[in-house]
């Protein structure tokens, strides 16, 4: 192609870009851009922008608002959020495992220690009494089993049992005390009480759980006793251990509930409780005659732990009105207990301080109101 045939093609593209460019334009050719039309001189309800807050449309009505215990896309059954009053009152048992001691008295044919005893399933009260507001809770609970004994007894054959005294101190051999005896008896008498102040509160989106914060005061008190029988009332004696245990404990823990079936629920509950336990022991040897041959007593403190576990269920009897049934089980640690504190040496009869801990287990029943 010539050279003056590629200018004039070039020179065509051109003029058809500005042409056609121009063409998309209204008005007398010139190009220019037009300006936005203007607002009426008559108003016409139209208002200079920006809008007010307060001159903004009004929304929907309250008949398009959904009420605040509607469940939301995150809440299958959501609990009701009130404030309210609830009250517990039931029965607590309680069955200590054996108390761990020493062998008390001895023979060919027979023995007895501390073991030996197996302590009764106790029965006591229980009682909360609490104040609900919406997802948060503080109540005060607690149970006392009263003082309750068990006891066992072993005689030998023929013969006599050795009581393991040692060598009786002269002025207690002149009263007549020996370290013989025809039988022997093993006395256990245990009390347990216990008061809580808790704050409960439970995540609405988790609402299966509750955790707990509170306080515990736990008095738990001990007692073993050993009758030693002889041929006569100077020749017996009763040798005797006595541990209080008083803990102010901090305490957290949790609760989880399940609801399988309607009007039924499963639930358990678990708290730990640390802290100083204020101890008395208590050493008592007391001849058959009633004459006090030795006492001794010692303070302590010691670093006292709770450990408790409670499996229930509960039957929804009304709305505000439920049954409860469970198992309790606690372990009570870094406590005095008479079978540590117990000193066979009656010639130097000092108490140890070394601590111990006792094992319980028993159902507990509860009517549950609520207000």
């Amino acid at each position: 192609m010539t050279r003056w045939a590629k200018s004039f093609g070039g020179f065509a593209i051109w003029a058809g870009c500005v042409l056609g460019a121009q063409a998309q334009f209204p008005g007398d050719g010139g190009g220019a851009m037009p300006e936005p039309l203007g607002m009426p001189s008559s108003g016409g309800g139209l208002v200079p922008g920006p809008i007010s807050p307060l001159a903004a449309p009004p929304g929907p009505d309250d008949q398009f608002s959904l009420p605040a215990s509607s469940p939301s896309a995150f809440m299958d059954d959501p609990r009701p959020l009130e404030t309210a009053v609830f009250l517990h009152v039931g029965a607590i048992a309680l069955k200590q495992f054996s108390p761990a001691g020493p062998v008390v008295a001895t023979s060919p044919t027979a023995s007895l220690s501390y073991s030996d005893v197996d302590p009764q399933m106790l029965w006591g009260g229980r009682a909360t009494l609490g104040i609900l507001h919406e997802n948060h809770a503080w109540e005060i609970t607690g149970f006392y089993i009263p003082n309750h004994g068990s006891s066992n007894s072993a005689a030998p054959t023929s013969g006599t049992m050795t009581i393991p005294f040692g060598a009786i101190p002269p002025d207690m051999a002149a009263t007549g005390l020996t370290n013989t005896a025809n039988g022997v008896i093993q006395n256990y008498y245990s009390s347990f009480g216990n008061v809580e102040l808790n704050y409960r509160t439970t995540n609405l989106a988790i609402f299966n759980f509750e955790a707990i914060v509170g306080l515990r005061y736990t008095d738990l008190q001990q007692s073993a006793s050993t009758n030693y029988i002889g041929a006569t009332p100077t020749a017996s004696s009763v040798y005797s251990a006595t541990t209080y245990n008083r803990m102010v404990l901090p305490q957290i823990g949790f609760e989880h509930n399940l609801q399988p079936i309607c009007g039924v629920s499963l639930g358990s509950q678990y708290k730990v409780a640390l802290g100083p336990n204020f101890t008395q022991s208590q050493l008592n040897l007391n001849q058959g005659t009633g004459l006090n041959l030795l006492s001794n007593s010692a303070n302590n403190t010691t670093f006292g732990q709770i450990y408790e576990i409670n499996l229930f269920g509960n039957i929804n009897l009304t709305e505000r009105f439920r049954f409860k049934a469970g198992v309790d089980v606690i372990w009570a640690n870094g406590i005095a207990t008479p079978g540590n504190v117990l000193n066979y040496n009656i010639s130097s009869p000092t108490i140890s301080s070394r601590s111990g801990s006792s094992f319980y287990w028993g159902p507990t029943f509860e009517l549950q109101f609520l207000f």
